[in-house]
């Protein structure tokens, strides 16, 4: 959120702040394609499309080459089926040979049968019928009615995924034509719509279903970010389809995980909640997501993750949260020692889990955002869109918080040089400016401070963004000898 946003914000509250509002806003059901913008994700690479507009879309395609290739429909379907919906392969394969395009995609056979003599013996269930009553192919085989309809609704049945669905006879590599496939009734014709649409989607590597529970929507990628915040609130990545991980890769994170399921010892040290303070050594836990620790005992403050006096996190320092840098690693040798490899490795880790945990606590934060609200309302007698910062701060706190905790994934598998030092530097910015919004978003009603929290949204959104879009996966060079 800029200034301009966050002026234009204070006006539109501005006449509700003395009010209260209950009003609930309708939503229409069936929403056009439109971008939206995200605190945390941004949005604004990705597009929310419904089925219908795919279907448009496949429409479209389907009518625009049968005018170019002066060939039914069901030809069209067919081979853009074949060559996975590749533009530029079916134009170059029909322009240098149509006949073959058309036999390679199941529209011609390669040794037609003899046209069938009626009556005529089905192949299936060996009776003879009429021709009215017999489902008659282009490469010669027919079927009855009853059999050949039994074979669609066992196919679909069975949940037919392929939507080039051959002919029945054995070795025939003929594929039905989606019109004679739909003829038969409407839950077919809707089933194989269903079919094609998601064949579609899948082979389109800029469009993806949301994986959300009964989600209807489809997301198109305008760019290289991956991090997405679907209509219906499911928050994933859109090339792994699994939790958002940026900025590190879908590969990296799996080597990760990987590694830390087969370290499990390091894992349970590190993720225990207790701590001694470093001045009077008190045990201390850690219950909520800010780093920023007290001691109940001595009131010396320190930072939970390095245990540093917090004095040094500070600007006056010479900048925030040096402590996300590995000490006593020189990074620039080709080949670590083994103590050297152990010391790195958990020097990552140990901030890696302290942001897992301070994201479950944002989470949690989240669920219990309606209580503040309510109590926010109540204490200042204002209205509903005044306290909608406050869901917004624990928002971009979650994503926060997610981002860093992959950052130092990243950090830990990101080789020496000018980009790894930018990329700390940004990891710095986003960690101080989220650790103040952590407090901010933990005072007690009475305590909280509208415009300082909405200025902290603000910064940190901008410290988020910058960190993810500087972070692309194709300028990075990562280390090989981990």
């Amino acid at each position: 959120m800029d200034r301009d946003s966050e002026s234009e914000y204070e006006e539109e509250v501005e006449e509700e702040f003395e009010e209260e509002s209950g009003e609930e806003m309708m939503v229409d059901p069936s929403p056009p394609p439109f971008v939206v913008k995200d605190s945390g994700l941004d949005n604004e690479h990705f597009t929310f499309i419904n089925v219908a507009d795919i279907k448009t879309e496949i429409d479209n395609l389907l009518s625009e080459y049968e005018q170019m290739f002066q060939i039914p429909s069901d030809d069209v379907l067919r081979i853009l089926l074949q060559f996975q919906w590749k533009r530029d392969t079916v134009q170059n394969k029909w322009f240098d040979s149509p006949e073959r395009i058309l036999f390679e995609s199941g529209c011609t056979p390669a040794n037609p049968s003899t046209p069938p003599t009626y009556p005529y013996e089905c192949p299936i269930c060996y009776c003879s019928y009429e021709q009215n009553d017999i489902v008659l192919l282009n490469c010669g085989h027919g079927f009855c009615k009853y059999c050949f309809t039994a074979h669609l609704k066992q196919l679909l049945k069975k949940g037919q995924t392929n939507p080039q669905i051959r002919c029945p006879q054995e070795q025939c590599t003929i594929k039905l034509p989606s019109s004679l496939i739909k003829s038969f009734n409407e839950p077919y014709a809707s089933q194989y719509n269903t079919i094609v649409v998601t064949d579609y989607i899948g082979q389109r590597k800029n469009l993806r279903w949301c994986p959300g529970a009964n989600c209807p929507w489809v997301i198109r990628r305008d760019g290289l970010l991956r991090n997405v915040a679907c209509l219906c609130g499911t928050k994933f990545c859109f090339e792994c389809g699994g939790p958002p991980h940026m900025p590190v890769s879908c590969e990296l994170r799996r080597k990760w995980l990987e590694r830390i399921q087969a370290d499990t010892e390091n894992l349970d040290w590190i993720t225990a909640n207790t701590k001694q303070c470093p001045k009077c050594r008190n045990p201390i836990e850690k219950n909520e997501g800010c780093n920023h620790m007290t001691c109940r005992a001595c009131r010396h403050e320190f930072c939970w993750i390095c245990l540093g006096d917090w004095k040094t996190h500070g600007s006056s320092t010479g900048g925030y949260y040096s402590c996300n840098r590995p000490k006593n690693v020189d990074l620039e040798k080709k080949q670590m020692s083994a103590k050297a490899r152990i010391e790195y490795f958990t020097h990552y880790l140990d901030r890696y889990v302290s942001h897992q945990k301070s994201h479950e606590y944002a989470e949690k934060q989240k669920k219990n955002i309606l209580e503040k609200q309510e109590n926010y309302m109540r204490h200042f007698n204002c209205g509903r869109k005044v306290v909608e910062f406050l869901a917004d701060s624990v928002d971009l706190l979650v994503d926060c918080r997610n981002a860093l905790m992959n950052s130092y994934i990243l950090g830990f598998y990101l080789a020496p040089g000018v980009k790894k030092d930018l990329f700390e530097m940004q990891q710095q910015q986003l960690e101080a400016s989220t650790e103040r919004l952590s407090e901010l978003t933990e005072k007690k009603v009475p305590d909280t401070n509208r415009q300082e929290t909405l200025d902290f949204i603000g910064i940190t959104s901008k410290f988020l963004h910058s960190m993810l879009e500087g972070m692309v996966d194709s300028l990075l060079v990562v280390r090989t000898d981990l």
